[in-house]
């Protein structure tokens, strides 16, 4: 895994602060839209990812197909919320519990038992909770990488595969993550350093995670290139 360029190569496209520039104005549009154009950034880091396992990281992807940009991503965001039901319903059951003691409200020893139940049960769901989201997120990198190996909508959701690649992959997978969560915190300390020059945190704040969604794409895509190799 090359972390180094994958941090890095942005600046060898002649076209990069363009590119950049758009994806920092769909993040400013995600504030006011309700997140929805952050498919777009999505559809544009499996382009990236893409050119990575093709073996050209660059130059990078134009934005020029919107329409292929935003139905990638959107796939995406289909198939990670279908990952996280499972998610929903220990928080919903966790939810539900809470209204326990209420049903013993005319006696005391029955609503304190009630409520016992209830601070355990939810105790439980939220250790399951937590469990289940880190598998999530090591799953994440699967998803996106059996996307861009297939281009099929119904392979996100043959979930052998998936889980193959990032059983597979799971060094990897680890060590992105922890360069991603690196680099976030990196571009937050360099945000607040610099907080008294008004204008460059708010440059930051919508440029940064675009660098970061393209640098992470890459990532993935060096992954992605393993793993096709590795199944030649």
């Amino acid at each position: 895994m090359d972390f180094g360029r994958a941090f890095t190569f942005v600046r060898e496209d002649e076209r990069w602060t363009t590119k950049i520039g758009i994806g920092a104005a769909i993040m400013f549009l995600s504030f006011l839209l309700f997140g929805i154009p952050t498919i777009l950034l999505i559809g544009y880091q499996l382009a990236v990812m893409r050119r990575v396992m093709e073996g050209k990281d660059l130059p990078l992807p134009e934005w020029d197909d919107w329409g292929k940009l935003f139905m990638d991503g959107l796939y995406l965001v289909i198939a990670i919320f279908v990952y996280t039901l499972p998610l929903w319903l220990l928080f919903c059951i966790g939810f539900g519990v809470s209204i326990l003691p209420a049903l013993g409200a005319g006696n005391e020893d029955v609503a304190a038992a009630l409520g016992g139940v209830a601070a355990l049960t939810w105790v439980v769901m939220m250790c399951l909770f937590f469990i289940l989201a880190i598998g999530l997120a090591l799953v994440v990198p699967g998803i996106y990488i059996q996307y861009i190996r297939t281009n099929e909508f119904a392979s996100l959701f043959r979930i052998g595969e998936v889980f193959g690649i990032v059983r597979n992959n799971i060094g990897d997978i680890l060590l992105t993550i922890v360069a991603v969560i690196g680099a976030n915190l990196v571009i937050q300390m360099v945000s607040s350093i610099l907080s008294w020059t008004c204008i460059i945190p708010i440059i930051i704040a919508l440029a940064g995670p675009v660098w970061i969604n393209i640098s992470m794409g890459h990532l993935y895509g060096q992954i992605a290139a393993k793993s096709k190799m590795a199944a030649i």
